[in-house]
């Protein structure tokens, strides 16, 4: 039994050691190399071996962010419609990753700042993107109610929305 029971500990261990090594390459592929499909395989393993940590999963939000504004680039240059389709990918696994990183751990600002970065990105894209990254700023900011950033990230979000608004307008009416 004594052994048995050693044997199921370190096999948690290791797993977890393993999560956390696949956690830190997968950060370093994003932040040195800029390669989120590294990244998400790595951080797709780590939260295979580990699913319980929410890191991970707002790790896994922040790649998707990153491929998503390469995705916006690809677009930009005339990619067509497979890079439409990449980016309601890309938007999609960020949304869900997000949210499940702040359903796990719903007190942690940081969670809500990343659903916010990936609304604010697509706000001249989607509709009611800037509502839902100006609700995931408040509550990040009602979890940290002295973080300047927050504010400030709220403020941006109004502001591209009263541009989006502003260019559409000015559309309709030549």
């Amino acid at each position: 039994f004594a052994s048995a029971l050693a044997l199921i500990a370190a096999y948690a261990i290791g797993a977890q050691f393993a999560a956390e090594v696949y956690f830190s390459r997968a950060a370093q592929a994003l932040t040195l190399f800029g390669n989120a499909d590294t990244a998400k395989v790595f951080l797709r393993r780590a939260i295979d071996l580990n699913p319980t940590d929410d890191a991970y999963h707002q790790g896994l939000a922040q790649a998707a962010l990153t491929a998503l504004g390469q995705s916006v680039a690809k677009a930009a240059s005339g990619a067509g419609p497979e890079a439409a389709r990449e980016f309601q990918v890309e938007f999609a696994a960020g949304i869900a990753a997000a949210q499940r990183a702040a359903a796990m751990a719903p007190v942690n600002p940081q969670h809500w700042f990343v659903l916010g970065q990936l609304y604010e990105a697509v706000i001249p894209f989607i509709g009611g993107a800037d509502r839902a990254a100006a609700d995931a700023y408040g509550q990040a900011l009602a979890n940290d109610p002295t973080n300047p950033v927050l504010r400030l990230a709220r403020a941006r979000v109004f502001l591209t929305a009263a541009e989006v608004a502003a260019l559409q307008a000015g559309q309709t009416r030549g």
